[in-house]
């Protein structure tokens, strides 16, 4: 589904918001940002040959939309754990002063173990190019979901320590206290050390070579396990955001993901995805403008 063809779709319907087609012109414009700032990382990435593929959303729409998914404007990328030093050296030498990137190996206040870059006049809670790092994973069925369990667990843990609770719970008072008992309070006593201490040894002890399961090494770690064979080989297309980097067996991997992933969300779940995430943006850019 094309940009144009969902907005049609949604202004045809009776109970539209009657500022919809406003601010899906201004979500359009958050969306090119993202766009451009994955074109740039893949340029960086494919320069320095740091191995990198297109994921979850992102990869969705490239294949069933042709590009970004109409009603959403993240975009999610794996890159190997193994390769982590190797994607700082590239993006300190090559991304260049429009953009930056946001990580516990750059601030060691960071609440998320993934990477994040952003344009430099964008906060990267707002909007962002999300980087998940792969991970390998036992062959046991239930070692794997221990292990993940485990891996999610100490991510939580730097979530819970580091996140504002009035920033992410955006004024809803229900988030604010699902966030203070679930994720704030048992972080508490954590110390950070033993945290990223215990972080590394997890995203060391199973290495890529040779794994036959991969996840990701974050708070989703226990969401997903990939089949490796699914993952190993990439090419370069042409989609929506320019050449990208995607699995070659991109179709199975989706529909090991998503199911029927040609199909869509009903639509006034589309329509709340994008003033959701416009208000989210705006939000969070008028407090950095403070």
């Amino acid at each position: 589904m094309t940009s144009e063809e969902f907005l049609k779709e949604a202004l045809a319907w009776d109970e539209c918001p009657a500022d919809f087609e406003e601010t899906y012109k201004e979500f359009q414009v958050y969306q090119g940002v993202t766009a451009k700032t994955l074109a740039k990382l893949h340029r960086v990435c494919e320069k320095n040959q740091v191995n990198y593929q297109l994921a979850y959303g992102s990869l969705l729409g490239v294949v069933r939309d042709g590009g970004q998914i109409p009603w959403d404007y993240d975009v999610d990328v794996l890159v190997p754990f193994a390769e982590k030093e190797k994607l700082l050296e590239a993006l300190r030498k090559d991304l260049g002063s429009e953009y930056y990137a946001y990580s516990p190996d750059l601030d060691p206040r960071c609440r998320h173990m993934i990477m994040r870059l952003a344009p430099k006049e964008y906060r990267t809670e707002a909007l962002h190019v999300d980087v998940f790092f792969l991970i390998g994973s036992p062959e046991d069925e239930a070692e794997r979901r221990a292990f993940a369990r485990q891996m999610a667990d100490i991510s939580e843990k730097r979530y819970g320590k580091f996140v504002n609770l009035i920033e992410e719970s955006m004024g809803r008072p229900r988030r604010f206290a699902s966030l203070l008992l679930k994720r704030k309070l048992p972080a508490l006593l954590a110390s950070v050390g033993k945290i990223d201490r215990t972080y590394r040894e997890l995203a060391e002890k199973y290495p890529l070579e040779g794994a036959t399961y991969y996840v990701t090494a974050d708070t989703y770690a226990d969401w997903k396990d990939y089949p490796a064979e699914l993952m190993k080989e990439t090419e370069v297309v042409e989609t929506g955001y320019g050449p990208i980097r995607v699995p070659v067996r991109r179709e199975e991997l989706l529909a090991l993901l998503y199911g029927d992933y040609m199909s869509v969300p009903p639509l006034p779940r589309r329509i709340h995805e994008v003033k959701y995430h416009t208000n989210r943006i705006r939000l969070f850019q008028q407090r950095a403008a403070k």
